[in-house]
């Protein structure tokens, strides 16, 4: 809005400073909404974190555990008793609403 668009009245007056205070609650609004995203943010870091952890001491005791058995059994029965497990991991994907922002949920 230029202006030369604005009337010098007493309307007109009363009219911005309703847009200005309309303006502020709404930036006021995407300011908290913002904030609880970047909280609900840090969670799911931190989440993310502990199961990295939890991943990477499960790996080593796995790779530890078939470097045991590859020494016991030999690499082909090994391999064999591998392929002979039909156990799916089962993952469910789900969406979830934070403030308005769909989010994305994976169980396993």
């Amino acid at each position: 809005m230029a202006l030369r668009d604005i009337k010098p009245t007493r309307s007109e007056l009363i009219s911005i400073k309703r847009r200005i205070t309309l303006s502020e609650r709404g930036y006021n609004i995407l300011k908290m909404k913002r904030d609880g995203l970047i909280l609900e943010f840090f969670k799911v870091l931190q989440q993310a974190k502990d199961s990295r952890g939890v991943v990477a001491e499960r790996y080593t005791r796995a790779m530890e555990m078939i470097a045991l058995a590859e020494t016991v059994e030999g690499a082909i029965r090994l391999k064999a008793a591998a392929f002979s497990v039909a156990d799916v991991p089962q993952i469910s994907l789900k969406s979830k609403n934070i403030m308005g922002v769909v989010v994305p949920e994976i169980e396993a």
